[in-house]
Formats: C-alpha cells, structure tokens, sequence
C-alpha cells in the first residue's frame, strides 16, 4: 500500500475517532477508545477481546479492559453521536454516500 494511501487512511480514522472523542471524559479514556477501535479494525480474528487487541496496539490488556468495564462515558451521547454521524453521511433520499466535511 503506498504511504499516501495509508496516511489518507489514518486521516480519516482520526477524524472519526475524533468526532467521539470528547463522549470518553478525560484524554487517557479517550486515548484508549482510540487503541480499542484501532485493535477492532486491525484485528481479524474472532476473539477479539483485550489480550488479542493489546497485541496490535500500544496499550496493556488490562488498560483496554478496564476502558470497557470501568470507564463512566454515557452510553446514550455516544449512540446519539453514531446516529448522527451516520445519519448525515448515508442519509440521502436516493441512498448515496453523502461526504461531509
């Protein structure tokens, strides 16, 4: 893959990771948000759970779990967050992929 591809790729997973981010509290929450959703996506077997994420990311198994376990987001701001992302992108009448700056 050429590194400009890669780099566009990483872009756009910041920016949605971004668009979240501030539903996690203070930054180490969000930062470990960030790893988990980059070990879902790297990760193509199916466990997925904190060991197997933690060995594609920079953060322990027990960092990772204890973010889904333990950290105090509020379940309905993020699923409000998803919705409305989603809803801007794929919300067009004639069912194409609207882009949103």
């Amino acid at each position: 893959m050429d590194a400009a591809v890669l780099e566009r790729g990483y872009g756009a997973f910041r920016n949605f990771h971004d668009y979240f981010a501030s539903a996690f509290g203070r930054k180490q929450p969000q930062e470990l948000g960030r790893y988990h959703l980059q070990g879902l996506l790297v990760r193509s077997h199916e466990r997925r759970n904190a060991e197997n994420l933690s060995e594609v990311v920079a953060s322990s198994p027990g960092s990772l779990q204890r973010f889904l376990t333990e950290s105090p987001w509020d379940d309905d701001v993020v699923i409000s967050r998803l919705q409305e992302y989603l809803g801007r992108r794929l919300g067009d009448p004639a069912g194409r992929i609207l882009t949103v700056a």
